[in-house]
Parts: C-alpha cells; structure tokens; sequence
C-alpha cells in the first residue's frame, strides 16, 4: 500500500514539475490532453491518475518515456531535460523558419524566370516587351502576402500590401506610358493612408481556452469520472 502511494505520489510530482518544465498551465495541459484542468489538479495532487492510453499521450508530449514519470528526477535531471527540449525545439524553428525562407525564394525566382522566359520568347518574335518585369512585381508582392498569411499570421502583410499597391499603380502607368498618366500615383496617397489605419484595428479576440475546455467538457465528462475513482 505505502509502495503505490509512493508511485503515485511520485507519479503527481514528475506530471508538474514536466508541465512546468513545457511552460505550459493546467488549462493547456488538459487540452492537450482533452481533460478539463481540475482532473489535471487531481493528477498534480496524487488524488487521481491517468490511464494507460493518457500517460503515453503524456510523455509523447513532454518528450520522455511512459517510465520516466514513475521514477523521481532530481532537478538536475530536470533541467537537463529542458535545455535538450528547448535545444530541439529552437533546432526545428530555426529548420522551419530556413525552408520557408527558400520556398519563398524558389517562388519569387520562378516567377522572374517565368517573366524572363516570355521577355525571351517575345525578344525572339523581334517584339521585346521590357515592361513584362513591372507586371511581375504584382504576382510577387501576391505570393509573399499568402506566404506570410500562412506562416507569419499576417504579421507583415501592411508592408507586403503596401508594397502590393504601390506595383499596381506602377503597372498601370507602365501600361499608359505614352499618356504619362503620372495623375495615377495620387492614388497612393489614400491607399497608402487606408493601410496604415487598417494595421492599427485591433480585433477582439476570445480566450480560447475557456472556449475549448466548454467544448472539451461534456466529451471528456464520462472518462474523467472513471479516472477519479
């Protein structure tokens, strides 16, 4: 009897001291998990434990073993742990953030050498368009803003659409040169001006985890009761 206790006792400790070690709070362990996070509490207290099924969900998401969290660590060993998770985490980010930079640029170089390859062809035809290059400059501007949408949140998309209009308007000069319609990059002025004001809208935004953990909770009811007992 005092041996499970001392299991579950050591069971509780090594769940928190890992949760912490992640950064993460009770609340999104537990959705990590899909628990609520006063069964996460009951675990952290040693007044429950999870099932076989959670504890490998568990320790796949902190990076250790399933035996691991049934033996005591010293805090040495804990933050070891950390820096080679963090080590690897930054080693990912860093991989990540390096392929996404080349897909950009595999993207924006094979649309140049699309423009490049139509100059060509028409340069053969003896009718060379040199302004095929400013109408590229919008499908670039296009690309970078879906690139940034998807991977960056939409961090930078006020200089990428500012940017984006700016080439609209200059290909459309390009396009009526020989009426020098200079009277085309007044338009900047409001555009550029609706951009700025439109980066400062802040949105509201709902606390997912409130939202998540209501969600998560008429699902994860019937397990939590087993669990508890």
């Amino acid at each position: 009897m005092e041996n499970t206790e001392n299991i579950s006792a050591v069971l509780a400790q090594n769940i928190s001291s890992l949760r912490v070690s992640c950064g993460m709070t009770q609340l999104e362990l537990a959705e990590a998990l899909n628990y609520s996070d006063k069964l996460v509490s009951k675990w952290e207290r040693g007044d429950a434990a999870p099932n076989a099924e959670t504890l490998l969900k568990m320790s796949k998401l902190f990076g250790v073993s399933v035996e691991y969290l049934f033996h005591p660590h010293s805090a040495e060993e804990l933050s070891q742990l950390k820096a080679g998770r963090d080590g690897a985490q930054a080693g990912i980010k860093k991989a990540k953030a390096r392929n996404r930079g080349l897909i950009t640029a595999i993207s924006i170089l094979g649309i140049w050498m699309v423009a490049l390859l139509i100059f060509i062809i028409l340069w053969i035809l003896s009718r060379p368009i040199w302004s095929i290059f400013v109408y590229a400059l919008p499908v670039c501007f296009v690309t970078l803003l879906v690139f940034n949408s998807v991977w960056n949140r939409g961090r930078y998309n006020s200089l990428v659409i500012s940017a984006l209009i700016v080439s609209i308007v200059l290909s459309f000069y390009v396009i009526f040169l020989k009426y020098n319609c200079w009277q085309l990059f007044l338009l900047l002025i409001p555009a550029e001006a609706l951009v700025f004001l439109s980066s400062r809208i802040k949105l509201p935004t709902l606390r997912g985890g409130k939202r998540k953990s209501a969600e998560n909770g008429g699902k994860s009811a019937g397990r939590e009761e087993k669990e508890s007992r």
